[in-house]
């Protein structure tokens, strides 16, 4: 199985285009600043935007709370109850995670996250796909 990802910024200026990256795709990682109070209600805002929008709105969502190593980061259950995350339908898969890009924490556990919830089939498909290369 192979993933591709797509590093898209949240400025103002870039979120336009955060539309195209939808179609077609598997899951949705959103990144905050879980050190920037002041930033969060705009990128609370724009989180339930871009999750409610046609091709985002079935994706499993793993958010990324990110430096969590810098002094004063709100914890991950700040994060989720700041986003209101308790209003995404349950049916909907949804992961919050802390983490640390700087020192290399907690990701590894996200993107764990997506393989274990990848189906069983598409995991197969991939060995066999592989297996058959190799002969």
């Amino acid at each position: 199985v192979r993933y591709l990802l797509w590093d898209v910024g949240g400025s103002g200026k870039l979120r336009c285009l955060w539309r195209h990256y939808g179609s077609g795709k598997d899951y949705l990682i959103y990144v905050v600043d879980s050190a920037d109070r002041e930033k969060l209600g705009e990128a609370t805002e724009a989180f339930h935007d871009i999750i409610n929008k046609e091709d985002f709105s079935k994706l499993p969502l793993l958010v990324l709370a990110n430096k969590q190593d810098l002094e004063g980061a709100m914890s991950t259950r700040e994060i989720a109850e700041h986003m209101e995350l308790s209003r995404i339908p349950e049916d909907r898969p949804v992961k919050v995670l802390g983490c640390s890009a700087v020192l290399q924490e907690g990701l590894t556990e996200g993107f764990q996250w997506f393989i274990d919830g990848t189906p069983l089939q598409i995991r197969e498909q991939a060995f066999k796909t592989a297996k058959s290369a190799r002969s």
